[in-house]
């Protein structure tokens, strides 16, 4: 199974260029660029306005943490700050033990990470 997860990143699809979906769900039909932004890490989140849609960016390891939450309360405009909670986590279901194992023994290629690590979208974001 490792053996064709692998082959999916490597190959020429939108998994190994995660800017290919960005550009075709985001850009295209919205007409938002979320490359024309910083992101700020620290904040967690990014929210971008225009006169059709607005749309939030978030680092999904910061949910929970009180800058992200006070980024997505501002973006649905609640008064009260969103507190998210990991209630999916792996770690709390039957198969934790197999997760932890595999998340141990995986190991993507280095010349395939240094490739994920040079795309836009991990170099913006």
């Amino acid at each position: 199974m490792e053996k064709a997860n692998l082959d999916k990143l490597s190959a020429g699809t939108s998994h190994h260029d995660p800017t290919q979906w960005v550009n075709q769900e985001i850009l295209e039909p919205f007409n938002v660029d979320v490359f024309s932004q910083e992101f700020e890490p620290r904040k967690g989140a990014l929210i971008m306005s225009t006169p059709r849609v607005s749309l939030i960016c978030v680092q999904m390891e910061d949910l929970g943490r009180t800058e992200t939450d006070s980024s997505l309360s501002q973006f649905v405009e609640s008064s009260q700050l969103l507190t998210f909670s990991h209630e999916n986590a792996s770690a709390n279901k039957p198969v934790a033990f197999e997760y932890r194992e595999f998340v141990k023994g995986f190991r993507i290629p280095d010349d395939l990470c240094q490739k994920i690590y040079e795309t836009r979208y991990v170099r913006h974001f």
